[in-house]
Formats: C-alpha cells, structure tokens, sequence
C-alpha cells in the first residue's frame, strides 16, 4: 500500500488512534481502551484559560504541539490558524491564517515562530506580530516541529532527512540523510538540542539516535536503540517516534517494539537499556524515568539503580500521551480527552480532569506556574494547582 505524500515510496502505518494495519490480509484487532474508575481526588487544579485554535488536528495523524517562549504560547491548527497567546491571561496577541494545511507543531525563538505545511514549506513568522518574514520548501513533508538552536532553524521530513537552515532568510546550510526502513510509523520524532555538549539530537524510524554537530550536520556519534526482530515487516517496525528526553549529561529514547535507552550525551555509549514499546518520549523528574507504554502502561524505572519503581495498567489501551512532570506529579492525556494526574513517587492516581473533548495527542507543556494541554479537538487550556 503506498501512502499519498511520501516522496521516497516507504510504506506508512498509522498507529493512532487505536489503529492498527496488518500485512499479508490478515486482520489485527486492538484491545478495547480500559474504561476509568473513578478517582477520588487528592490535589485539585483549576483551568486558568482556554481558547480555541482554528479546527485543531481531529481525525488527523499528526501532534501540533504548541511552543511556550518567555510570556507567550503559540498554536496552530492543522487548517492553518496560527495564534499567539499571552501566558498569564490566555488573551490572543495576534493571529493569522495560513493558506495551506499545517503538518508540523510550533518552533522557534523570541524573534521568529516556524511552522510547516504538508505541502513540506517552511514558513517563518514574526513572534510579535505574526508579519510573514519568508517561505521555503523543504522537498518533503514535516511531522514535527521544528526546532531553533544557534541561528538555525532545523526540520527533520518524514524520509529521513534532516537540514538545516538560517533563521534570518531561509538559506539552507547542510543535510543529514539517514536510511529508512520500508515500513515505518507515520510520524516523525521530535528535534532536540543539547546545549551542555552544543549537540543537535535526531532519532530516525531504524532505531537510532544520531547526535548532529549543528554547525555542519557531521554526526558526532550515531547508536542503534533497537534492532529489527520477526519475520514480517510490521513485527520488524522500530520506529523513535517520541524524540529524545535530555538531561543531566544523558539523552534517553524508546522505540516501537524495541527498548528504552540510556546513552551518554558526548559519545552516545549505551549505559542503559531495557525492552519497552512506546510512540511517546520519556520523561525525566526527581530521579525517576517515566514512559507511558504502547499497551498504555505508565512505568516508572529509578535513574540512579535501573530498577522499576513502580507500574500501574489502569490505562490500558486509551492511547496516552507523551508524560509531562509538574510540581512533582506526572501529567498525561488520553483518546478521550482526559487528563490523569499521577504522584510522582509511587504512581498512585491522584486526579482527573477533562481539559478537551476530543484526544490529547500533543504532548502537554509545564511552565513554571502552570501546564498546557492542547486537545485534537481544537482546545488549548493552561491549569494550576489550586492552593
């Protein structure tokens, strides 16, 4: 089956929203999502604001995450309505729509906000004002955001290339290309920057995180997360699709049917690893190493000893989101729009709130004072502890 917008004739699956293709005719059934018991809540949040950003990303294989930048939080809809939001209060500074159908989240910095179309053009806009500054075409389709770091902007496309280009006018300075696999998941992971060894992160759909001199795109190091295993190609999928988590000198992935890692963030040496299966990345907090599983387990291992500190499968099958730590409590979302809040320290459910109507597919964004969710469905809220 070729799937529309592929440049380079991969092959896609599409593992959201519960669905699963088999190959060869034969029909794989997904368990049905667990249904919620109920939670008697032990913290309380309020929703401080919320407003809706265009159509959101319904029914669509793709997580517009929003970009949180000093006083101001900027999302776009997948029909192209870009809105910049001041923080404290949720009032819009400024909006505008873009003419073409919006394929990757929100990058940028306090000068520029990046978005890309499905179409594979970069756009660059101005931060305080939305003024279009310049258009370029990246050859293929962006599933990510893009990310800025050192006076570039960097886009990884869903054929396995990244590049990376001026922030002031678009000219591109070098490219990456790394081999895909013929089946992939569709999605793309998630840049990231390691501004202690200055080392852009990029994590591909053949299991390896490759770190990226971002002056010259030579790689630095490149490790293999997971390798294929079984006789078919969707036993075979290993795609990184979460990105990476950075922190404290190490960088940490999981793969799709594969493992979750640790590896040393200046030469990439596995120092960690244990098998897992996850589309989302894991997440770092007060020593634990959370990851919300593809089977919808939320397992906690300890930093320090490697050890599993704690496991809870009450979500099984709702289709989580990425986990986020804030004030010491794990946030996630799931297919329907739910948020669960987790105590940290021994995975006990703590609360639940319902900040949209529709999946939480984004991964959810914690500031200092507050943590964001932005639902498929259109709906971005900002919440806090109540006192």
């Amino acid at each position: 089956m070729a799937w529309p917008g592929r440049q380079s004739g991969v092959l896609l699956v599409i593992l959201l929203a519960g669905l699963i293709v088999s190959g060869c005719g034969d029909e794989d059934v997904r368990p049905e999502p667990v249904e919620l018991k109920p939670v008697t809540p032990q913290v309380s949040l309020s929703q401080v604001w919320s407003v809706g950003i265009g159509d959101g990303y319904d029914d669509e294989a793709v997580s517009l995450a929003p970009l949180v930048l000093d006083d101001q939080i900027t999302a776009v809809s997948r029909d192209g309505e870009l809105q910049a939001i001041e923080r404290s209060s949720g009032e819009i500074l400024w909006e505008r729509s873009i003419d073409e159908a919006i394929s990757g989240g929100v990058g940028g910095d306090s000068s520029r906000v990046f978005v890309t179309t499905a179409d594979g053009n970069l756009i660059a806009v101005s931060a305080t004002d939305g003024t279009e500054l310049w258009q370029i075409s990246t050859g293929s389709e962006v599933l990510s955001a893009p990310l800025v770091a050192r006076g570039l902007v960097f886009v990884q496309t869903i054929d396995g290339l990244v590049s990376a280009y001026d922030v002031a006018n678009g000219q591109k300075r070098w490219d990456y290309r790394e081999q895909e696999p013929a089946l992939t998941v569709r999605g793309t992971s998630p840049l990231n920057y390691d501004d202690r060894v200055e080392l852009l992160l990029a994590a591909f759909a053949n299991g390896s995180v490759v770190a990226l001199d971002p002056r010259s795109g030579i790689p630095a190091w490149s490790q293999i997360v997971a390798e294929p295993r079984g006789k078919t190609e969707l036993d075979r999928l290993i795609d990184i699709d979460g990105g990476t988590e950075v922190a404290d000198g190490n960088v940490y992935a999981v793969a799709y049917q594969g493992n979750v890692a640790q590896l040393s963030a200046i030469r990439g040496r596995v120092d960690w690893l244990e098998k897992a299966s996850s589309f989302a990345r894991p997440t770092l907090g007060d020593r634990l190493l959370v990851l919300t599983a593809e089977n919808g387990d939320v397992v906690a291992w300890d930093a320090s000893s490697k050890t599993e500190r704690w496991r809870t499968s009450e979500y099984a099958y709702r289709e989580l989101s990425t986990p986020v730590m804030f004030r010491d409590h794990v946030f996630f979302g799931d297919l329907e729009g739910y948020v669960h809040v987790l105590e940290l320290a021994e995975g006990r459910t703590v609360a639940r709130f319902r900040p949209a109507d529709d999946a939480i597919i984004a991964a959810p964004i914690a500031s200092a004072d507050a943590i964001y969710f932005y639902g498929s469905d259109g709906e971005l809220s900002a919440w806090t502890f109540d006192e």
